[in-house]
């Protein structure tokens, strides 16, 4: 067949085009114990912070995927089968899954970032789906992975405290939670600073970290207004 022909390929996992396959070289994916081993991993360590609706989420789209169930993971599917909403559950009026969704994904991405930087198998949640996403880690994450452990403890330490909220409601409660995890994850990206979460900070045996970092959500007629405070705790000076 001339190279520049595109062709159809049927099969029983759907239709592919020649040009796609000619594109993209074959990653060989990871089997079904590899990724549930990596599941577990992840389930296991203190670094994945999900609450127990988000990790019954997680376990059961990947059990659903690794089924060959994939095509079946719709907001209804996971709203009755995972957080036990009602048959006649309708997305546009509750919200769970979406949002449930975006926590479950924050923290994957934190966990990736610290604990499990050298795990073999990734298992990511792309935004606006609810398939996961399942592959081996690629070489240079493998490389970011293995970089030396004393360069890594060179690195100034800054805990990244819950940010407080005022007035308290559950809205301005999960916009804190959320700004914070994102804030999170953007500073663990840029390799100047290593981010340790409460649950590290507070381990016996371990020296605290150099920096310290808290804030508020407020509200008022005026808005949304937020603050930040960096504490350098070997001096309690304010930077």
């Amino acid at each position: 067949m001339a190279s520049g022909v595109a062709s159809t390929d049927v099969r029983a996992g759907g239709i592919t085009t020649l040009h796609q396959r000619l594109s993209r070289p074959a990653v060989p994916t990871p089997e079904a114990g590899d990724v549930l081993g990596g599941l577990e991993r992840i389930l296991a360590n203190g670094d994945f912070d999900a609450s127990p609706r988000s990790r019954a989420f997680i376990r059961f789209i990947v059990e659903e995927t690794l089924a060959g169930r994939q095509e079946g993971l719709t907001q209804a599917a996971i709203a009755t089968r995972v957080f036990g909403r009602r048959e006649d559950f309708d997305p546009t009026v509750d919200p769970i899954v979406r949002i449930q969704a975006g926590r479950l994904r924050r923290s994957l991405e934190r966990y990736y970032l610290l604990t499990g930087a050298g795990d073999p198998v990734r298992i990511e949640l792309p935004r606006g789906m609810y398939i996961p996403v399942l592959r081996w880690a690629t070489p240079p994450e493998k490389a970011a992975a293995e970089r030396s452990p004393e360069a890594v403890d060179d690195w100034p330490r800054v805990v990244v405290l819950p940010f407080e909220t005022t007035p308290h409601d559950p809205e301005l409660d999960e916009a804190a939670a959320r700004f914070r995890d994102q804030l999170v994850v953007e500073m663990g990206r840029y390799r100047d600073v290593r981010v340790v979460l409460r649950s590290e900070r507070d381990k016996p045996g371990s020296s605290p970290p150099e920096f310290e970092l808290s804030g508020c959500l407020s509200r008022d007629e005026g808005g949304r207004w937020l603050t930040a405070r960096l504490l350098d705790r070997r001096t309690e000076g304010q930077v």
